[in-house]
């Protein structure tokens, strides 16, 4: 999510300057965790008005509002499926029946397609990558049993 890409940079600055400003090894690394603390607190309610946000928008009877993420989930889809199946398809049926020209088939942004609906979707990996390399701190692990 956007919230991670800003949070951890702003959690590595700051310890480094606790770090820096803090003596103490043990305090340093309490202000850390409540720092970290503090954060994670701060993207689950960032996700929690996020959701509120989306109930509120799936639930409108107008269509724009409604239907606007199925619509562009739709059309994702369209793209993918132009670019992956039909027009290859179409492509070896030209060849297949003796069509000596093929025509040049329109290409369409299926990269971009693909990202938007992926993050759509929520299929990212970032959040896989940060829980397996980050090690885990003591408010990590208190965040992780307080849900």
């Amino acid at each position: 999510m956007l919230w991670d890409s800003i949070a951890g940079p702003i959690l590595q600055a700051v310890t480094t300057v606790i770090d820096r400003l803090v003596p103490d090894h043990n305090a340093a690394q309490r202000l850390k965790d409540e720092l970290a603390a503090e954060l994670q607190r701060a993207a689950i309610a960032s996700d929690a008005a996020q959701l509120a946000i989306d109930k509120e928008e799936s639930g409108s009877s107008s269509l724009f509002v409604a239907g606007a993420r199925p619509g562009f989930m739709w059309l994702c889809i369209l793209v993918l499926g132009w670019t992956w199946f039909l027009a290859p398809l179409l492509t070896w049926g030209l060849v297949a029946i003796g069509a000596h020209t093929v025509p040049a088939l329109p290409t369409l942004g299926a990269d971009q397609a693909q990202t938007a609906l992926y993050g759509m979707l929520g299929l990212g990996a970032y959040r896989s990558v940060d829980k397996i390399f980050a090690p885990a701190s003591t408010a990590t692990k208190t965040i992780r049993t307080m849900l």
